[in-house]
């Protein structure tokens, strides 16, 4: 395989694992926007406030695993490719 092969090779693995990342934001978004709805209608729901606790803390930690997911995509993104984030 030729040099430059190899570097759109490179190249395209890491936008594969970017695609990650965006792809876990997106799941974040969305579990924020049906949390939100929760909230809304929980109050129509007449749910008690040890139950809204668990629905919301549920949330938290299903979101934070997704937060991890999307920090390890970009870390193996940004070792494939060589990039780094500026320190501006």
């Amino acid at each position: 395989m030729n040099e430059q092969n190899q570097k759109s090779a490179v190249l395209q693995i890491a936008a594969l694992l970017t695609e990650g990342v965006k792809d876990e934001a997106e799941t974040n978004k969305w579990y924020l926007e049906n949390l939100a709805k929760i909230v809304e209608l929980s109050e129509a729901a007449q749910l008690d406030d040890e139950t809204k606790a668990e629905i919301e803390a549920t949330y938290k930690e299903i979101m934070e695993d997704e937060l991890n997911h999307a920090q390890r995509f970009f870390a193996l993104s940004n070792q494939i490719s060589g990039l780094v984030p500026s320190a501006d």
